[in-house]
């Protein structure tokens, strides 16, 4: 059937449609419900009758034995006993049939494991060889280098005969399944597997791992293949398999007149809400955290648990969601750092261990095709970009989900959403190779200086190279929301509970849950001039950190600099009911800003009664205008305490600087009713200001040019 929102084919038992999201309405599933309500209802009624007329038999058996007798004499008695009896035996039979079979078939049938090779590996590492000429696997080799582990790693190699499987008329198996145990150890440096195989001219082979806890398969990265042998590249061993296909049958499978190759992943859908600009963890980026947790998500979250598709689910979390605004995307945001610090897709070390496949794109143009067409999973791609001396300038992780013709369709990390993004195979004149594929390092490398031309194209799979399992550990972190919090500057807020005008008696809170609730005797506890407000101060505990504070998706000010405590501290103006402020941390490295955290914070406020202001000089003026036109710097005020103490601060934006200046104030009277002149020291130095208009307006005029500030009510 076709679903009713996306109109893509689906299971008829499936209620939610694993493309699109949404549900698919099918009329099998309404059905299901329907006939499942009224089990349900039945079940309830005769767990009912039968609980009564159990109790009647308890009742009359413990009278004694005649009345039990007399009970039973009734036929009215025996039949409906024995229609309830019969009625749950019809329920659990039709609860059996509804469900179904609780396990699926494997998809390999297996014989029994036969011991191959038991070797440890040292520190020093090791090549391990199968030289037995009766073993299936014999001329078997794998390369341990040095310091691929930390200690000695005992290896245990096991092979098993595939009796047959289920997987279809594309996958034939040319080796037994090699078990490679070690302990599930990831290893620090990649290692290199070589396995005798029997190639045909114009077959093509791959190597696969079967996981018999999911029961599926998942493709390996090739460093060489000949008719003799096939060599793979991996960090990580469990169970493998080779199997073969012809050439041109597997182009036929992806021939542009048959049905493409599809792996159910949709951009928009499936992939990250957020675009790749990188963080202060991942500032090159962070393409292949997000290509790899997308995947990862994909493949366990949602089609193995049904969890929703991953496209918005992680968009400001716990609030309203704000689509078009990723600044509050923190856990995803951070999640794909997290993984994208475990693989350096950038350094030239990670290009050496690929680039052995460089020289033949048509046998990794092969392993997408075939592994999408086994697996029916998307696959990790790593892209590289040259210039004209032949030196890496960047590279970059995608994905690929969907093949038609010589097209492979693409989720770009920089073009978050998009299903017209491909990488086309070129096969005119005998060819063979891949087309360049236009995209950047990160979004704002492209915004800066344009897009790059990608000339070299690698096949990566899903796990070869990274710890699956590292992926589930710290996905668990995005759930108790932790996640990052080892490596970024991390969020924290205090508010003004009670003012005094001695600041060292104030009394601040924390923020718990990232919300704060004020009742209605909050005025009395503040300032005048704090009246309806609250004061929140933010801090990343860092020296370079700047801050943005937004409402909902609306900048209101920043970045800014902290002051010299490490917090940066914002007046909120409250109305009765709900107020909501958002607060983004970066670091500037070099002058260029790094994504570090968001917090959102909740005020729930009942409004009290309002103290006015007496006229008088304490309060905080904010620039209003020079008289030549100019706005030279931002966030430019002046506080005046009652305590004899002021302080200054403005921020410059090229570089970013914020200037704190503090000292103490005294007051005069002018020459006219409602004027008054100010003196603010710093040091050695004293500055002189005009107070208009009972004490609304301040007036500095240093030379030509007059600043004006306003104070704020």
């Amino acid at each position: 059937m076709k679903c009713a929102h996306c109109k893509e084919e689906v299971s008829a038992w499936k209620k939610t449609c694993p493309k699109c999201g949404k549900e698919t309405g099918s009329q099998v599933v309404l059905y299901r419900e329907k006939t499942w309500n009224v089990i349900k209802k039945v079940a309830r009624f005769i767990k009912k009758a039968f609980l009564y007329l159990l109790d009647r038999a308890i009742f009359y058996a413990k009278k004694s034995w005649p009345h039990i007798k007399k009970f039973f004499s009734v036929k009215k008695n025996v039949y409906i006993t024995a229609g309830a009896l019969a009625g749950l035996i019809l329920i659990f039979v039709i609860l059996g049939l509804l469900r179904g079979p609780s396990v699926e078939p494997p998809i390999l049938d297996l014989g029994d494991p036969v011991a191959e090779l038991e070797q440890s590996v040292p520190f020093t590492g090791a090549v391990l060889s199968v030289d037995e000429l009766t073993s299936p696997i014999y001329g078997f080799e794998m390369v341990v280098p040095f310091g691929a582990y930390d200690e000695l790693t005992p290896f245990d190699i096991t092979t098993q005969t595939i009796e047959s499987h289920n997987l279809g008329d594309a996958f034939t198996p040319i080796t037994p399944l090699i078990n490679i145990d070690n302990g599930h150890t990831f290893s620090n440096e990649p290692l290199t597997l070589t396995i005798p195989i029997e190639l045909e001219e114009g077959e093509f082979a791959m190597g696969f791992y079967f996981n018999p806890e999911t029961n599926s398969l998942e493709g390996i990265p090739m460093k060489n293949l000949t008719t003799t042998e096939i060599t793979l590249f991996t960090y990580h061993f469990s169970s493998i398999v080779i199997s073969k296909i012809s050439i041109d049958d597997l182009l036929t499978l992806t021939n542009v007149t048959n049905p493409y190759v599809d792996t159910g992943f949709v951009p928009g859908v499936d992939d990250w809400q957020f675009t790749n600009y990188g963080s202060f963890l991942a500032q090159g980026g962070h393409c292949a955290g997000q290509v790899l947790t997308m995947s990862w998500y994909y493949h366990t979250q949602k089609m193995a648990n049904d969890e929703p598709a991953l496209y918005n689910r992680f968009d400001n979390v716990g609030f309203e969601a704000t689509e078009s605004f990723m600044e509050d995307d923190h856990l995803g945001y951070r999640f794909a750092s997290v993984i994208q610090n475990l693989l350096d897709f950038t350094s030239e070390d990670f290009y050496d261990y690929l680039s052995f496949a460089g020289d033949d794109e048509q046998l990794i143009y092969f392993a997408f095709s075939y592994a999408m067409v086994i697996t029916e999973k998307p696959q990790l791609m790593a892209i590289y970009s040259h210039d004209e001396f032949g030196d890496i300038v960047s590279g970059h992780a995608i994905m690929a989900y969907k093949m038609q013709g010589y097209d492979i369709y693409v989720a770009d990390p920089n073009y978050p959403g998009q299903t017209n993004r491909k990488v086309h195979f070129d096969t005119s004149l005998g060819v063979y190779e891949f087309e360049p594929y236009s995209s950047g390092a990160n979004a704002q490398a492209i915004l800066d200086d344009g897009a790059l031309l990608y000339d070299d194209i690698f096949y990566i799979g899903e796990s070869a190279l990274i710890d699956y399992e590292a992926i589930g550990e710290e996905y668990n972190k995005v759930l108790d929301g932790t996640i990052g919090d080892e490596y970024f500057p991390t969020l924290e807020a205090i508010f003004l509970s009670e003012y005094d005008q001695n600041v060292d008696d104030q009394v601040w809170m924390d923020v718990t849950g990232d919300e704060i609730t004020l009742g209605t005797t909050h005025n009395d506890v503040m300032a005048c001039y704090l009246q309806n407000k609250v004061v929140i101060a933010v801090t990343a505990n860092h020296l370079d950190a700047v801050y943005t504070l937004y409402q909902g998706d609306q900048l209101i000010e920043g970045p800014y600099y902290a002051s010299e405590d490490g917090y940066i501290y914002y007046e909120v103006e409250l109305v009765n009911g709900e107020n909501e402020i958002g607060v983004l941390a970066e670091i500037v490295v070099d002058g260029d800003r790094y994504y570090a955290d968001f917090m959102r914070i909740k005020i729930n406020y009942t409004a009290g009664v309002t103290t006015e202001c007496a006229a008088t000089i304490v309060g905080r003026y904010n620039f209003y205008s020079r008289s030549d036109g100019q706005n030279l710097v931002q966030n430019h005020y002046i506080i005046i305490r009652e305590d004899g103490t002021f302080t200054e601060s403005y921020t410059i934006n090229d570089p970013l600087y914020t200037s704190v200046i503090d000292g103490t104030w005294t007051i005069a009277p002018g020459q006219n009713a409602g004027e008054n002149i100010l003196y603010l020291t710093f040091g050695s130095q004293t500055d002189t200001y005009e107070v208009l208009d009972n004490y609304q307006w301040l007036r500095y005029a240093p030379s030509d040019v007059i600043f004006l500030f306003q104070k704020e009510s």
